[in-house]
């Protein structure tokens, strides 16, 4: 007697078992794939809409999902490898083993480094060893902001809401008063997450099920709908997305506020002025792209302010009184500020004095939330990731939905229709990497951001009804499927059994 219990098994399946198969392994991997970054304070609907619009990429372009997961990743981990000080990034290396688990990276100090006498190093050090990658998505996805609305002296404009520190705002922090920043525990982050690690495994474990099947159907010559296609595509990119975003938190609405005292508020108030967030409205510069350092001295001391506390800089009075910043001369108009921008300006001054080396800059250190979207600090950084990723993932969609290019279709025409569809998606991806190779980079290594970013608009835009055009056919496709879809492959073809 026979004692393999496998062969009792169905060999063979209904049009209802391949389509819910389907679309249940879609929708798990399109819903449970997106980690929203922290929203900004009183988001109400907004984030519910954030979510659904990220469906919707999920659903037409998965790699824009594992893109941004390999972003925010690589941020994270750019954020752990930079050391508070200079002396430390020189004086240590980072090593780092990636798993589920949520192992702590931790510091070798490599031998003849000079001990570290100062409180400031003591202080940073305690507050970045005891960092890991989870610390780092934290912090990559808004997890730390400042609130100052309820200050009894306001320095930031009116209406201004809780802002949210970048990666680079952090950076800042740690560097200049490590003794502000918070001690959070991993155990307090993942207690505020919303993920659930046994979910992500089932699904983690349905992705990868389901990608078997369908390499088991192609080593056995069974049959492959386009429908399996597409959903295995889906699943093959979710795998890649969950390992990028195994340790990033999910669904925190409420990031840590910093508290402090007077030098919080200096501080902030010149991370305020680098950032964008300060352009006034019309322009294109941040507050300190107004005005030039200088000294204090030999400025116009008889300046008054006005009853309501504001100051007007003119040509001739162009310093604000206690502080070295200087009206620039060409092409400003009379520069009106308010009480609460006389308050930051001096703020701001006091930290440049406090802090040696610290100048007024353009740098993005505050927001009012952590964008979804990745955001490049450099034209070079962009155009170059922008270029190489998309033609990555182009060539990669495309080779997945070429697997169907002989499969059965109800016309002709269809099939053609799909050939050519598959071959734009790829090329687009090819041309995009030509056009945009070739401008980036000309002319002396000055990258054409605007010329590659329009390219990516335009093919991305013929793209999108391509992918519309696929993902239909994809489910009517199942009406003319030929009887061999709807056989299961045969396991014990390598399972070791005896009769």
């Amino acid at each position: 007697m026979d004692s393999a219990w496998w062969k009792d098994e169905p060999n063979t399946r209904g049009t209802y078992g391949l389509i819910s198969s389907c679309i249940f392994t879609l929708g798990l991997c399109v819903w449970t794939a997106i980690h929203l970054n922290i929203p900004e304070q009183a988001a109400g609907g907004r984030q519910f809409m954030r979510k659904i619009v990220w469906l919707s990429v999920g659903l037409l372009a998965p790699e824009v999902i594992t893109f941004t997961a390999w972003y925010q990743f690589a941020d994270a981990m750019r954020l752990l490898r930079a050391r508070p000080t200079e002396h430390q990034q020189k004086r240590s290396r980072w090593r780092f083993g990636l798993n589920f688990g949520g192992k702590e990276p931790h510091y070798d100090a490599v031998e003849g480094a000079e001990s570290e006498n100062s409180s400031a190093h003591q202080a940073s050090r305690r507050a970045d060893d005891a960092w890991n990658i989870v610390h780092g998505f934290y912090v990559v996805m808004g997890g730390y902001a400042v609130d100052f609305t309820n200050s009894d002296e306001p320095f930031l404009p009116k209406g201004t809401p809780r802002l949210t520190l970048t990666t680079d705002g952090v950076q800042f922090l740690l560097e200049h008063a490590p003794g502000l920043f918070p001690r959070v525990s991993e155990e307090d982050i993942r207690d505020k997450s919303k993920a659930d690690g046994l979910a992500k495994l089932l699904v983690v474990l349905q992705a990868a099920w389901f990608c078997l099947q369908c390499i088991a159907r192609g080593a056995q010559h069974l049959p492959i709908s386009l429908l399996e296609i597409t959903t295995g595509g889906h699943a093959l990119y979710t795998l890649f997305t969950y390992v990028l975003w195994a340790h990033k938190p999910m669904n925190i609405n409420a990031p840590t506020v910093i508290f402090g005292g007077e030098e919080l508020r200096e501080l902030c108030a010149y991370m305020f002025m680098c950032s964008r967030i300060s352009r006034p409205a019309g322009t294109k510069r941040e507050e300190f792209g107004k005005i030039t350092p200088g000294s204090v001295a030999g400025q116009d001391r008889n300046q008054q302010p006005k009853a309501d506390g504001s100051i007007t800089l003119t040509p001739k009075a162009p310093v604000l009184q206690d502080t070295g910043f200087r009206l620039r001369y060409y092409g400003i108009d009379p520069l009106e500020l308010d009480a609460n921008a006389v308050r930051r300006w001096r703020l701001a001054w006091r930290a440049i004095v406090a802090h040696p080396g610290m100048q007024p800059m353009g740098r993005e250190y505050l927001v009012l939330r952590a964008s979804n979207v990745p955001v490049f600090k450099s034209a070079e950084q962009a155009t170059g990731r922008l270029i190489l990723a998309f033609t990555v993932a182009e060539v990669m969609y495309a080779g997945i939905h070429a697997f169907g290019w002989n499969a059965v279709f109800a016309s002709a025409k269809l099939q053609a229709a799909w050939r050519v569809a598959t071959c734009i998606i790829g090329g687009g991806g090819l041309f995009i990497g030509v056009f945009g190779f070739s401008w980036a980079f000309a002319d002396g290594g000055k990258p054409y951001w605007d010329q590659t970013w329009v390219a990516v608009l335009c093919v991305g835009a013929v793209e999108f009804s391509i992918r519309m055009f696929l993902l239909i056919e994809a489910l009517l496709n199942v009406a003319v499927l030929p009887a061999g879809a709807y056989q299961l492959p045969q396991w014990s073809t390598y399972i070791p059994h005896w009769a």
